[in-house]
């Protein structure tokens, strides 16, 4: 019997195996999730408050935006500067 076959057997697949399973797609899940609320954070910069407000915060050192924020110089609404 090899290593693999004999570790197979030793491993409890009824109770241990479906929580090992279970939590590998909980932290893929939680990854994804990770990147999708960091991507949504900067759509909102990016299409709401640095055209609408001319905001825009640095990003962290070391980290690039994947999407690129253009600052407005200035916010006109019906002919009035604010």
């Amino acid at each position: 019997m090899n290593p693999w076959e004999r570790w197979q057997k030793s491993f409890a697949w009824n109770s241990m195996g479906r929580l090992f399973l279970l939590s590998i797609i909980v932290g893929i899940v939680a990854g994804l999730g990770g990147i999708v609320f960091q991507l949504a954070g900067q759509v909102v910069v990016a299409a709401g408050i640095a055209p609408l407000a001319g905001f825009s915060l640095p990003e962290a050192i070391g980290e690039r935006a994947a999407i690129a924020a253009r600052v407005a110089p200035e916010f006109s609404a019906g002919g009035c500067s604010l």
